[in-house]
């Protein structure tokens, strides 16, 4: 199941830190861009069903909109960056329809040093934290370079997306997006297929369940509210879903997951 995390910033200039130990996730997308740096053992990644083994000392920087997993099979950290394109509109501009030679690359030692004083040491202006990812950008570039990639259509994918998160908790089908946006239904079925690597109904509950999860952790809503609020009509249908993709039903998943509200 591939997951699309809608709420990963947008239009803001703004970027998530987060210090991960031994990450593990879904394979998911967004339309941020995110700059992981690996500082002890080894993280293994996958990007467009590419894997590659991230080592001390090295990064890798995930274009936006690109499938991406991470896994670990050891102990190990690394800090990950989540920023919006338009922090560095630049290098954005310049990485649309295209893919990376070589997503993995180091920085050199004062590079390093300014990321770390900058990023995660000291409290720092917008400014200058643009400036130090404009800096990295610059680095990977002279380490390996852009190529075309054809099968991406980013602004068909931006503008479904979007869509779906406007209208998921409705009756939505592929039936409606051919209509919305004028592509033969044929063509928006095998679009998903190819480039999210699941059907549309697979994916729209994907984003439904993702959502129900999160609801069922930190609200005191009734199971049948919840899946109402997140599309479904029969609830039949939402526990056979939920049961599918999360591997338990509703209501176990919140015996065990849910947090305590305040």
């Amino acid at each position: 199941m591939i997951f699309y995390q809608s709420n990963y910033f947008g239009q803001h200039g703004e970027f998530d830190r987060i210090s991960a130990h031994s990450p593990n996730n879904f394979p998911h997308f967004h339309r941020s861009l995110e700059l992981i740096m690996v500082d002890e053992g080894i993280l293994d990644i996958t990007i467009q069903e590419q894997t590659y083994h991230l080592h001390q000392g090295e990064c890798a920087l995930i274009l936006s909109n690109q499938i991406h997993s991470l896994h670990s099979n050891q102990n190990n950290h690394a800090w990950i960056y989540v920023f919006s394109p338009e922090f560095v509109n630049q290098f954005y501009q310049l990485s649309k329809n295209k893919i990376l030679m070589d997503p993995i690359f180091h920085l050199e030692n004062h590079l390093e040093e300014l990321t770390r004083t900058t990023l995660i040491e000291k409290e720092t202006s917008m400014l200058a934290k643009k400036g130090v990812f404009y800096l990295i950008c610059d680095e990977l570039l002279k380490q390996t370079t852009f190529k075309e990639e054809s099968n991406r259509d980013d602004y068909l994918l931006h503008d479904l997306l979007n869509y779906i998160q406007n209208h998921f908790t409705e009756e939505l089908s592929l039936k409606d997006l051919s209509l919305k946006f004028g592509y033969d239904y044929s063509y928006l079925s095998r679009f998903f297929t190819k480039v999210l690597k699941v059907p549309f109904v697979d994916f729209l509950n994907g984003h439904r369940i993702t959502l129900a999860s999160q609801l069922l952790r930190t609200t005191d809503s009734k199971i049948t509210e919840i899946a109402e609020k997140v599309g479904y009509r029969n609830i039949r249908s939402f526990n056979r879903n939920f049961e599918k993709i999360m591997n338990t039903t509703p209501s176990h998943y919140r015996k065990v997951h849910r947090k305590i509200l305040l």
